[in-house]
């Protein structure tokens, strides 16, 4: 089972959240208990994959969902620290156009886009035309 913690910056503004060893289905609960109990004062979230080895399928769910939430909160999300094993995992959201990948010294980080909702109304526009 995966280890997840947290640190809130000294101004209360920036939660980062720290993911030790994977990311998987069993720990949507705790992600959620995290987002809904972070204090008004934040305005940006942060996840650190530094420590991550593995992410799942159901650990990119994860991520979405918080990404869906920070948008609704006005919150800039970054991925961060991503070692290779989890940024190939992750670089699937950025085909998506959910999120941009850059390349660091400590690892690829990747950036929710504000293009989420386009992207869907492009997916509902397509839908709609019989593709």
């Amino acid at each position: 089972m995966s280890r997840i913690a947290t640190t809130l910056s000294e101004d209360g503004r920036h939660l980062t959240i720290h993911v030790e060893r994977d990311l998987r289905f069993l720990d949507y609960r705790r992600f959620r208990e995290i987002r809904e109990s972070a204090p008004q004062t934040v305005t940006g979230v942060s996840v650190d994959f530094s420590q991550t080895r593995y992410l799942d399928s159901a650990g990119l769910g994860i991520v979405l969902s918080l990404q869906r939430y920070a948008q609704t909160r006005g919150w800039p999300v970054r991925l961060i620290h991503c070692r290779d094993r989890v940024a190939e995992m992750l670089g699937l959201l950025e085909t998506e156009g959910r999120f941009v990948g850059e390349r660091h010294e400590q690892g690829m980080q990747f950036i929710a886009t504000d293009r989420a909702p386009m992207v869907a109304r492009q997916l509902e526009g397509s839908n709609e035309s019989g593709l």
